[in-house]
């Protein structure tokens, strides 16, 4: 789980989509969640904590209707980084999942 501190809202959309978001790190994040969430059988995966300047806390999960298409996602951004292993490992995953 990825746990961060952000300044607002505004940030947490740059963090994750803007041009300098660090996509190794949410992918592999996300992965890790979702690998974790399968394996202890629950139905939804924290992929990570956000604390803002506020005070604000907040959890982003994937619920278990999710997961498939979570790890779908993460598929196709390690192929395209060419991580073979990380994709074999999620290969494993949606086969356990479908």
């Amino acid at each position: 789980m990825l746990e961060i501190n952000l300044k607002d809202t505004t940030a947490i959309d740059r963090f994750f989509f803007g041009p300098e978001s660090d996509q190794d790190l949410i992918q592999l994040t996300i992965y890790r969640a979702v690998k974790s969430a399968i394996e202890l059988d629950q139905d939804q995966a924290v992929v990570a904590t956000i604390g803002l300047d506020s005070g604000e806390q907040m959890e982003l999960v994937c619920k278990r209707s999710e997961y498939v298409d979570k790890l779908t996602n993460c598929l196709t951004y390690f192929e395209q980084i060419e991580a073979y292993e990380t994709c074999a490992d999620i290969l494993k995953l949606l086969t356990i999942r479908q």
